[in-house]
């Protein structure tokens, strides 16, 4: 609920992408998107979900492939989740 996905499409890829609810392309073999999760953006939701796990000692740890638009990607959900009150952290990959 913290990452507003489409504009941080736009704001990394421009116009020419599509938000993606998979780890992979439904346009690969064997991949769908048919019944997989799809989180709406709400930050109020956001920050009950973080302000729940952190009370519980969680982290929110993400990782990312060595890729040049990795960076900026980082940067922008690192953003939403300090946003949600929490804290972003990136293992060094």
């Amino acid at each position: 609920h913290a990452i507003d996905r489409q504009a941080m499409l736009k704001t990394v890829v421009g116009d020419t992408a599509r938000v993606l609810h998979t780890q992979c392309f439904p346009g690969q073999f064997g991949c769908t998107d048919q019944g997989a999760a799809r989180y709406e953006y709400n930050p109020a939701k956001a920050k009950a979900c973080a302000a729940s796990l952190l009370g519980k000692g969680a982290d929110i740890v993400f990782t990312t492939c060595d890729v040049d638009f990795a960076t900026p990607v980082v940067q922008e959900f690192a953003r939403a989740i300090r946003k949600a009150g929490a804290q972003a952290a990136r293992p060094i990959t």
